[in-house]
């Protein structure tokens, strides 16, 4: 009887099982990417100013490819941020508000947003909520 020959079995099973777990895995992960919303999407934001006010605005977030855009709304017109950057679950942008840009830090814990704007002279909180079936990639 060759021993040879089980062994190479043995070995060739194994490197399919491995190869059909790492589809596997690999399936599951862009499963879980495709289906997690992430940023993406339509958010009611309020920023506290440094007089204790609150600001009400919405920020839409969109993913396409490697690029991320965001838009901000408020009681004027719809304007693009600048300089959106992501990474992972963290956001930094430029946002436009009477007639300045300010800095704007936030970071995503499930369907809310937490952090803080900028200026050179202020800051003050900022947090928001997703706004249901607003998923947009």
């Amino acid at each position: 009887m060759d021993n040879a020959s089980p062994r190479a079995s043995r070995l060739v099973s194994s490197a399919l099982l491995m190869a059909i777990f790492l589809m596997l895995s690999v399936y599951a992960v862009a499963a879980y990417a495709a289906d997690a919303p992430g940023l993406a999407g339509k958010w009611k934001m309020a920023s506290i100013t440094p007089d204790g006010s609150t600001v009400a605005w919405t920020l839409t977030m969109k993913h396409e490819g490697d690029t991320w855009t965001a838009t901000v709304g408020g009681n004027d017109a719809d304007a693009p941020a600048k300089e959106v950057k992501v990474d992972g679950a963290a956001l930094h942008m430029k946002t436009p508000y009477n007639g300045d840009y300010y800095d704007v830090d936030l970071k995503l814990d499930g369907d809310k947003l937490t952090g803080k704007w900028s200026s050179d002279s202020d800051s003050g909180a900022t947090t928001g909520a997703r706004i249901a079936d607003t998923a947009a990639k």
